[in-house]
């Protein structure tokens, strides 16, 4: 088995991590209904069985809900 090992120092410590965390800024309105959209998703999937929604639909009421919502064109 090839192990592939990166060259040059490539350390990542705590501030750096912190200063790329902060330089991220606040969650903007896109994301935030992107999350709520894949927050349902998830519900579905779960609750699959219960509701007796299929998978399949479950997936294209998700892409129809990015569409109309313009964050997946």
């Amino acid at each position: 088995m090839v192990l592939y090992r990166p060259s040059g120092d490539k350390a990542c410590d705590r501030q750096k991590v912190q200063a790329m965390y902060l330089n991220l800024g606040p969650i903007i309105k896109d994301e935030k209904v992107a999350l709520a959209i894949l927050l349902g998703y998830v519900c579905l999937w779960i609750m699959e069985q219960k509701l007796g929604i299929p998978a399949a639909v479950t997936a294209i009421l998700g892409l129809c809900f990015l569409s109309v919502s313009g964050i997946s064109t």
